[in-house]
């Protein structure tokens, strides 16, 4: 190459020539030179290097101690220094291109750019190809590139750096066979060309990807998927492991979406506290469904390191420890059996059984201790027990002991024992109280029940006292003494109350509701009467709806919601005008004093009172500025010094202020379209109405009154229009003055 460029330089220059020797120089034609030796030649004879300009400007240099040509550069560091200086801000600039009379453009150019890049390219739309002594490396004008073998020997394709490329072909004896290596997105592939196998194969053995896709591993024949020959396959987990999330696990799937890795079964070994040690079988509660163990992944099957099987349990501790049911056609155990539920179509049970769990009898999946699905439970005794023995109850009980194994109550059916023909429901006696109780609650056969007694004569008969939430008697209930030193009553609702006296301390009742109630003797409440309410702060009080044809109340009333009140009484007294009778709200009067109650932060409230005289106060009283959560006590004058809005027997409405609220405002007549109605007109109006246009007329007022927010406006309205008139008339007289 650099015998190249010294060739086309030196025929379109003019040099001098100088002899060796003693030869005396000749000129050089530029038309060409005869008689020419090898003793004649270009150059220097001192230590001075050769320069080439054009211009005036220096374009190449050929050093004087080596044969080393700068071209752009007075200090060339190679056999061929090419310099290149960029004009303006031009990308890419051409260092050597080389034509022919077949390509006349460009068939080989070498090129940099402005971030240093250098590029050597072949632009001719043909091959670029770089030889070598048994190969060559060619780059094709569709981007691919080529390395193949020109002679006989070990083909070598060595890179000791990153090698980047969106798709390579390694190709056999024909473009048909070999592999290829592509890049799409963020998939990488690896694919055989022909029908064969892919093999990649070390010292020790290989894998193998057979044309159906199956892997082998030592075989060159997979059979499967996966096919391991001669091996074993090693799942190792060497980084912590999140409790119940699967590391390390071989997983069964089928139709997945690629969402949920875990969504169906997975092998994996554990080695831990929580999830156990051993082989641990688990199943996916995203798929699992209801019932839940309330993990990710439950341990269905469990292999134990110590040789136990759990199931439904990951830390198994006997041989075969099942968390949940357990079915068997058959079953021979020989130990004890411990079990959450026991199902089977017969079993004979001749000692004691020990159900750790739920029995389910007509289900697999119990909800209590016993449940009976589609079933009944019968329990019943022979002729041959004793009478009235607790075989055939069903007992109830906390805390069973050896002493009261009985517990505290039974059921059971008498059929003739001491006379007694039904359901009893009765107390055992036990060493811990010594007490019993027969009878409590008897069922009789004929419908009958008693309480407290073994036969009764009624639907309810009952031997003891009656205490009732609520009591609903359709008919007459008929008594001779109604006495009661204290009757709790929810609801008592008694059509009609037939007694000759009623003797009562304190009764207390939600709701007392009778039609008629005929007492023929003396009636004495000695106590307080309270309805709907626990505390008895009055003779009567009621916490509820009271319902009066006439009622007479001499002191206050107050209705009291949360922390707040609403209270109606008197409000005589000087102090307020001699005042009549009161509203409070919030505000509650006593002798003179008012209380107002505090909710934690405010503790404000109104009055409105009457005075004899007719007038009616309207007092508004803030919140106090300090401890405004405790009650507010304040007297009469205070109450009459926030009076803001007073009404007297004359209609005279007095306050401080009043602000009327109005749709809209008579802004309008400073409106360019606004037609003002001429003096003349408005003159006109006046002579036939007695009053202005749009302001209503004496009869009018007095017949239906003034809206003060309404007149008010018409009163702008009419401002704003003199306003008008003043100003039309000023430049009247403004135009006058100029006369």
């Amino acid at each position: 190459m650099k015998n190249l460029l010294l060739f086309l330089f030196f025929g379109a220059c003019f040099l001098g020539v100088n002899a060796q020797g003693n030869e005396t120089p000749t000129q050089w034609s530029l038309l060409g030179n005869a008689g020419t030796s090898p003793r004649n030649f270009l150059g220097t004879t001192d230590t001075m290097p050769i320069i080439f300009k054009t211009n005036g400007v220096e374009r190449m240099r050929l050093l004087s101690d080596n044969s080393f040509l700068g071209i752009g550069t007075q200090t060339p560091s190679a056999p061929l220094h090419l310099h290149v200086t960029r004009p303006g801000i031009q990308q890419t600039y051409p260092l050597l291109s080389i034509t022919s009379s077949d390509f006349p453009i460009s068939l080989f150019k070498l090129t940099t750019t402005s971030s240093g890049k250098v590029s050597l390219g072949c632009t001719s739309g043909g091959h670029f190809n770089i030889s070598g002594p048994k190969g060559e490396l060619s780059f094709s004008n569709s981007g691919d590139i080529e390395i193949s073998e020109t002679v006989q020997g070990t083909s070598r394709f060595n890179v000791s750096m990153p090698l980047y490329a969106q798709c390579a072909t390694i190709n056999g004896n024909s473009l048909n066979n070999g592999f290829k290596i592509s890049y799409t997105n963020t998939n990488i592939f690896l694919k055989q060309q022909e029908q064969g196998n892919f093999n990649i194969e070390g010292p020790g053995g290989g894998l193998t990807i057979n044309p159906n896709g199956n892997i082998g591993m030592n075989t060159d024949n997979p059979q499967q998927k996966l096919h391991v020959e001669n091996g074993n396959i090693l799942i190792k987990r060497t980084l912590p492991k999140v409790p119940f999330v699967p590391s390390g696990s071989l997983i069964f799937d089928s139709n997945s979406s690629g969402q949920n890795i875990y969504s169906t079964w997975g092998v994996e070994y554990v080695n831990s506290e929580s999830e156990g040690y051993g082989l641990n079988f688990w199943k996916s509660d995203s798929t699992w469904g209801i019932p839940t163990k309330g993990i990710a992944c439950s341990p269905i099957l469990f292999l134990e390191d110590g040789g136990n099987v759990g199931i439904w349990k990951n830390k198994p501790t006997a041989t075969l420890d099942v968390g949940g049911s357990f079915k068997a056609a058959s079953a021979n155990i020989t130990g004890a059996v411990i079990v959450n539920t026991l199902k089977a179509q017969t079993a004979t049970v001749t000692g004691n059984t020990y159900l750790e769990g739920d029995v389910g009898i007509g289900t697999h999946k119990p909800k209590q201790k016993l449940h009976v699905v589609d079933g009944n439970i019968l329990i019943s005794k022979t002729s041959a027990k004793a009478p009235q023995s607790p075989n055939g109850s069903i007992l109830f009980g906390a805390n069973i002991t050896d002493s009261s194994y009985m517990g505290r109550w039974g059921i059971e059916y008498l059929d003739g024992e001491d006379n007694a023909f039904g359901l009893n429901f009765w107390k055992p006696w036990n060493y811990d109280d010594g007490n019993w109780m027969n009878y409590a609650l008897f069922l009789s056969n004929d419908g009958s029940v008693g309480i407290g007694k073994k036969d009764p004569k009624e639907k309810l008969d009952i031997n003891g006292a009656i205490k009732a939430l609520k009591a609903n008697i359709t008919d007459t209930l008929t008594t001779k003494v109604l006495n009661c030193t204290n009757a709790t009553i929810a609801n008592l609702t008694i059509k009609k109350l037939n007694v000759p006296s009623i003797n009562i301390d304190t009764i207390t009742t939600k709701i007392l509701k009778t039609q008629t109630a005929t007492v023929t003797g003396n009636s004495n409440l000695n106590g307080n009467v309270t309805v709907g309410t626990a505390s008895q702060n009055a003779q009567l009080d009621i916490n509820g709806l009271l319902k009066a044809k006439s009622a007479n109340i001499t002191g206050n009333v107050t209705v009291k919601e949360g922390s707040f009140n609403l209270s109606l009484g008197g409000a005589t007294g000087q102090n307020l005008g001699y005042g009549t009778s009161y509203i409070g709200f919030n505000a509650v009067r006593n002798n003179g004093s008012w209380t107002l109650e505090g909710d934690g932060a405010n503790n404000g409230g109104a009055v409105i009172w009457s005075t004899v005289g007719g007038t009616i106060n309207f007092a508004s009283i803030p919140k106090s500025n300090s401890n405004s959560g405790s009650p507010q006590i304040l007297t009469d004058n205070e109450i009459k010094n926030n009076v803001k809005l007073q009404l007297t027997s004359a209609g005279v409405l007095k306050a401080k202020e009043v602000q009327v609220s109005l749709a809209g405002w008579p802004d309008f007549v400073f409106d360019k379209d606004y037609k003002l109605p001429t003096l003349p007109e408005v003159e006109q109006f006046i002579a036939k109405n007695q009053h202005l246009p749009n302001v209503p007329s004496a009869a009018e007022v007095e017949a239906n009154g003034v809206n003060v927010g309404e007149m008010n406006a018409i009163l702008i309205q009419k401002i704003e229009e003199l306003t008008l008139y003043i100003l039309d008339l000023q430049k009247q007289i403004n135009e006058l003055k100029k006369q």
